[in-house]
């Protein structure tokens, strides 16, 4: 993930959860509410907003990321965002 200028450099998540229109991650550093952010999975950048930031353990977090703006989206995710479609669910057999 890359934080915003002032926020300061690249680092590496998890992707724990997806929604329609945002995501929840885990990361090693905190995040102010309202921080810029753009989540890059394989072709993708994924552009938000942090609108919540919780400590879950020490040195871990969990970010809520609002998303704005995907650029370079697969075919079937043009027009309204759905990052369920970028993250596609696989069932277990």
């Amino acid at each position: 993930m890359r934080a915003s200028e002032e926020v300061g450099g690249a680092f590496v998540i998890t992707i724990l959860d997806v929604s329609a229109s945002g995501m929840r991650v885990a990361s090693s550093r905190a995040l102010d509410i309202g921080a810029r952010v753009v989540v890059k999975y394989r072709q993708s950048e994924i552009s938000g907003v942090i609108r919540y930031a919780r400590g879950v353990g020490r040195g871990e977090f969990h970010l809520g990321i609002e998303v704005e703006v995907v650029t370079n989206a697969p075919m079937g995710m043009q027009g309204e965002i759905d990052l369920t479609l970028l993250f596609p669910v696989r069932r277990a057999i």
